[in-house]
């Protein structure tokens, strides 16, 4: 699951910031990748395409039971890092605008 805001911060050299569930946890949720979200610069989508930083994405996964849990878990608990990060940075942040869910093949095999 990606949530997408606007901010008035981003990490440099494209770098992103891994926070990690640990080989105890006992919690549905795996860890929340924090990163820059970047958005093409003109209609042209090649890749040496013009882009810009568009925002900022928090990623989260999980193993649930529903995808409906998982929405509803994954992105309460990912939505407080853009706060975080924003006190940091001494920077603004909006409520993230854009939810992207998905999952990811059960084995190598999936066609989908």
């Amino acid at each position: 699951m990606e949530l997408w805001a606007k901010a008035g911060f981003c990490l440099e050299d494209n770098q992103q910031i891994a926070v990690v569930a640990g080989p105890d946890s006992t919690g549905p949720m795996h860890g929340v990748r924090l990163r820059n979200g970047i958005s093409w610069a003109s209609s042209n989508h090649s890749k040496d395409a013009a882009t810009f930083i568009g925002g900022f994405v928090a990623e989260a996964a999980g193993t649930f039971a529903s995808k409906v849990d998982a929405v509803s878990f994954l992105s309460t608990q990912a939505s407080p890092y853009f706060q975080i990060l924003a006190v940091v940075a001494n920077a603004g942040v909006e409520e993230p605008e854009d939810l992207v869910a998905y999952a990811p093949p059960a084995n190598p095999d999936d066609k989908g």
